[in-house]
């Protein structure tokens, strides 16, 4: 099962700092983890989680930080990356909404077909993997 994790980097906010963003990264990383150790110790079901932002790609930061890339470029790179995945799952923690980079990628996926869902919590993450036949299939 591969999924693609949407998750809050500057949540529309262009000015936020890089510490910011990237706090908001390893948040995302973080809630990955524990859903993949989750799946594997409760279900004993392997599940790749693609997180963007992630710390190797600097080239990313970079390229906006000079210019060479518009936000817009890169969230058309992240849907490319979306259409090789089995589902997409939009974090949006409690007290949070679905805006910015978030927004644009849950409406590529569904309107590309894409199995799409917004997740709050882990477990609700754990539910809406596990609810997918493929799911089923891998355990």
């Amino acid at each position: 099962m591969k999924v693609y994790l949407s998750h809050k980097i500057c949540g529309g906010a262009e000015t936020m700092s890089q510490i910011e963003m990237d706090k908001n990264c390893q948040a995302a990383r973080d809630f990955a983890g524990i859903i993949t150790t989750q799946l594997w110790v409760h279900h004993k079901q392997r599940v790749q989680i693609y997180v963007p932002g992630g710390p190797s790609e600097q080239f990313v930061s970079r390229a906006i930080s000079k210019r060479m890339l518009t936000v817009e470029q890169v969230l058309k790179i992240d849907c490319d990356i979306m259409r090789s995945k089995d589902m997409v799952i939009v974090w949006v923690p409690d007290g949070d909404s679905l805006n910015g980079g978030r927004k644009v990628e849950h409406d590529f996926a569904m309107e590309h077909e894409i199995p799409c869902y917004v997740a709050q919590t882990v477990a609700q993450a754990v539910r809406l993997i596990r609810s997918l036949p493929e799911a089923q299939d891998a355990s």
